[in-house]
């Protein structure tokens, strides 16, 4: 279980709870009760927590007429946030379906769900468990990592995720995001996504870029929950997000994944790129999905059995090209 702690780094950590009061509807008794509030702490990342201003105006603008609260929605909601809405959902209109279809209608979800996140109980419990982590990354890399995250319930595509630009966010509505523990689980591995996203001159987007900036942050999660918060049982099949015999299977085929991955590594094509990527698709059934985070996971598990137990550090300055290289996993 992650403690409450307070932070204490020294630039500014800017949390911007951009919230309404609470207001329901005449047919629903939820409350969704929240405050305007601006904290300044020493650091250079941004916190924006839109979640409690959706539901507040979801709630409020249920029974208003539909082309009316579209508007109000996206004044309200989409312009302010472009950089968020823009990366997760690419534009306006996306965002006016997922207001509608994955918000105003799915309100006693959302409603129902904003419990596990924002009770009386653990309201502060979310950041108290970023800070935390965020404090023992630094101490596991010797980084920090800066950017935004955006606390938000959005089309439940994913439970969290960067859209680029050091962007990241947390979308409460995906179904596996179900309490705390099952969202602050992945702090460590966004984190080291925006740590290496500020620290890598490589700004090639291909298969490779993509298996590495996933496996690596992979490897970094591993090492945070075993050296960190000394979860010595933590495994690499957690890390992965897949079964143990999905992992033992990934590997006795090693040699197969290794040579679609041969074949792929330089392409730019989004669909060939995806096939790495996405948890829904296997090149076999009984292999884990998104297989490319399992391949630049051995990758970095290379580097480091062939440069000692703290060259992982070195990653955040190689290039792709050279962590491939080095590895030697194509020899």
């Amino acid at each position: 279980m992650i403690s409450q702690i307070k932070p204490c780094f020294k630039t500014s950590l800017l949390i911007l709870v951009l919230a309404v009061l609470g207001c329901t509807s005449t047919t629903n008794t939820s409350k969704i009760n929240s405050v305007s509030e601006t904290n300044t702490f020493e650091d250079d990342l941004q916190i924006i927590d839109i979640s409690q201003k959706q539901l507040a105006l979801y709630n409020k603008h249920l029974k208003t007429d539909s082309v009316k609260r579209t508007m109000i929605f996206r004044d309200s909601l989409y312009s302010p946030y472009q950089d968020i809405w823009n990366g997760y959902v690419k534009n306006m209109e996306t965002f006016d379906l997922v207001a509608e279809y994955y918000g105003v209608r799915k309100i006693d979800e959302l409603n129902e769900k904003n419990k596990l996140f924002y009770s009386n109980n653990n309201k502060e419990a979310l950041l108290d468990a970023f800070y935390e982590v965020r404090e023992g990354m630094i101490k596991l890399t010797g980084h920090s990592s800066k950017g935004k995250w955006y606390l938000l319930y959005g089309p439940s595509l994913a439970n969290l995720g960067g859209v680029g630009e050091g962007v990241m966010f947390i979308d409460f509505a995906f179904p596996e995001n179900k309490d705390l523990k099952s969202v602050i689980d992945w702090f460590p591995h966004e984190l080291n996504h925006q740590i290496y996203a500020n620290l890598s001159n490589d700004s090639v987007h291909n298969v490779l870029a993509r298996c590495i900036d996933e496996g690596f942050a992979v490897y970094v999660n591993k090492l945070y929950w075993n050296n960190i918060a000394g979860i010595d049982n933590y495994t690499v099949a957690n890390s992965l997000n897949c079964s143990e015999q999905q992992l033992v299977a990934a590997e006795q085929d090693w040699e197969f994944i290794l040579s679609f991955f041969k074949e792929h590594y330089l392409s730019e094509d989004r669909a060939i790129i995806d096939k790495f990527g996405l948890s829904n698709v296997k090149l076999k059934e009984h292999l884990p999905g998104a297989i490319g985070y399992f391949i630049g996971y051995k990758m970095v598990e290379q580097y480091v059995k062939l440069n000692g137990n703290d060259s992982w550090k070195d990653i955040y300055n190689l290039s792709f090209e050279e962590l491939l290289d080095k590895s030697k996993i194509l020899m």
